[in-house]
């Protein structure tokens, strides 16, 4: 039985991380934040730099206010999905891009309860880049009065913001394999 990238990050935390994967910037060896971890899956110097570990910057996403434990759970199969992000190639860096950004706008802000409905309807529906964009600039413009969220709205929040990542590249590979045909270079 083969061990996937999941399976090590999983044992590694629990093994030598007391399985609480940490919120900001650690000392090697104490506790560790997603690309903290990574880089100790990699076995390469202790890091939290996304060009070091090769991996897209995870680190606003972990640094989230969050239990460890939803953490844990909802970010542990961002980081292996999104392992040696840096390296792909440039068609499917900008796919799984433009999948977050547009899926952030739709999931994520659309449900933030202080936008007006018909700025939360622009958000949810928003089906391209540049409808998404607009109706974030709605949204921003409409969140600055508003007030701090309780944790509970930010661990569901998260818990969102995870299944975006992770839908974004499997939606991504997706689209990449059906079209792969069109982007083949004849011999």
């Amino acid at each position: 039985m083969q061990i996937t990238l999941l399976d090590r990050l999983e044992q590694l935390l629990a093994n030598r991380f007391h399985g609480e994967l940490k919120a900001g910037k650690h000392e090697a060896n104490g506790e560790c934040c997603a690309l903290e971890l990574l880089s100790a899956a990699r076995e390469i110097p202790w890091t939290d730099s996304p060009f070091s570990v090769r991996c897209w910057d995870l680190r606003p996403l972990n640094d989230i206010a969050v239990s460890d434990d939803v953490r844990r759970e909802y970010l542990l199969p961002v980081i292996a999905a999104y392992d040696g992000s840096m390296d792909w190639p440039l068609t499917r860096q900008q796919e799984v891009a433009s999948r977050l950004a547009i899926g952030t706008v739709n999931r994520i802000v659309s449900a933030l309860p202080i936008l007006p409905p018909e700025v939360s309807a622009a958000c949810a529906t928003a089906a391209d880049l540049w409808s998404a964009e607009s109706a974030a600039r709605s949204a921003r413009a409409a969140a600055w009065s508003a007030s701090a969220e309780s944790a509970a709205r930010w661990e569901s929040v998260f818990r969102r913001a995870c299944a975006v990542w992770m839908e974004a590249i499997q939606e991504s590979d997706a689209v990449l394999a059906a079209n792969a045909a069109d982007w083949e270079v004849p011999e």
